[in-house]
């Protein structure tokens, strides 16, 4: 089944029923845990998570429906399969075995090649579930930072099909004259500059709580507060929008005479976050007037600048910042109150 032994913890007050089970789950390569009640399985649990669980259901202390019941409500445990051992043969009795969680059920006295059959079949499924969620975890990671990627993968229902309404902060990143300065460099030299600059980009949103939506050429668009909700995302976001414009400057490559100067727009409000798009191409993206003022906002700041909005500064708690009055920018009739922040307090 696999290099890797499985282990498997057997629970049963019959001493004879473990040895039983443990004599056929060793004959495949399985390592075995025990325990004798319902309080010691979950303390074997906690010890060493289990890869299947074999649970008889009459124990003293409490039963395996409880245990299961427990187990399965466990955000940690939630995926170990449980095989419930049972010589209740009645309909009521499985039906509590399955509104408990149960993912199958043996009755007892069992079968060998039942009990190997269905417990090889569980353990296969559980190494291509584990499989599918590491690879899960790591295209969340390619967006977030390790510990948010956690929180997704332990609460699914953060992400839904379709759009939400969510309040969260907007940073938008521009490396200024990379367009002009790349006519004159090989391609390579170009995609290697831009790999470093947005490596160092990267981490700054990561480190600040942030999830990167796209990547915009030279550029950048991340979010703040919109998968996990984080209410104090716009100063998260300013932070983030700082770190990357004095780190931008850090970045060393043969082909650069002079440092990069990158200017950053933040702006925060209501927005939509979700699946958009076709049936046959969709993009996890923020949508919204909030997004578009942010990528005004960034079109006009200078080389080493982080202009924010009014509305992302009333809720910065503090900050050095210079108010540039109202800014006419593209594509909208009222103009925007822009501030030039240049440190958090």
């Amino acid at each position: 089944m696999s290099d890797v032994p499985f282990l498997v913890l057997v629970v049963d007050d019959h001493p004879q029923n473990v040895m039983l089970a443990e004599v056929h789950l060793k004959s495949i390569g399985c390592r075995v845990d025990k325990a004798s009640d319902g309080l010691q399985c979950l303390a074997q649990v906690e010890r060493e998570a289990p890869d299947l669980i074999l649970l008889d259901v009459n124990m003293p202390k409490m039963d395996g429906f409880e245990v299961c019941r427990r187990l399965k409500n466990h955000k940690q445990y939630r995926h170990i399969p449980i095989v419930l051992l049972t010589a209740l043969n009645a309909s009521e009795d499985r039906v509590t075995g399955i509104e408990a969680g149960a993912d199958d059920f043996i009755s007892k006295p069992f079968n060998r090649h039942e009990l190997i059959a269905r417990v090889k079949s569980l353990l296969r499924v559980k190494r291509l579930e584990e499989a599918e969620r590491l690879h899960m975890r790591r295209t969340f990671e390619r967006y977030v930072d390790s510990a948010v990627a956690q929180q997704l993968m332990d609460n699914p229902d953060l992400i839904h099909p379709g759009g939400n309404r969510r309040d969260a902060s907007i940073i938008f990143v521009d490396v200024r004259g990379f367009t002009a300065w790349s006519e004159t460099r090989a391609p390579e030299e170009v995609v290697e500059v831009i790999n470093l600059f947005l490596g160092t980009a990267v981490e700054a949103v990561f480190q600040h709580g942030g999830a990167v939506d796209k990547f915009t050429g030279d550029g950048l668009m991340a979010h703040f507060g919109a998968i996990i909700l984080q209410p104090d995302h716009p100063r998260r976001a300013v932070a983030g929008a700082l770190q990357i414009v004095q780190s931008a400057s850090a970045v060393k490559h043969p082909a650069l005479k002079y440092p990069l100067g990158v200017g950053c727009g933040v702006n925060s409000g209501e927005l939509v976050i979700g699946n958009i798009g076709s049936d046959r191409r969709l993009d996890y993206t923020a949508i919204g007037d909030v997004v578009n003022v942010a990528s005004r906002l960034t079109q006009e700041a200078a080389k080493g600048q982080v202009l924010v909005s009014e509305m992302t500064y009333r809720r910065l708690g503090g900050a050095v910042a210079e108010d540039l009055g109202p800014k006419f920018v593209k594509n909208r009739q009222e103009p925007i109150q822009a501030f030039a922040v240049s440190a958090l307090q």
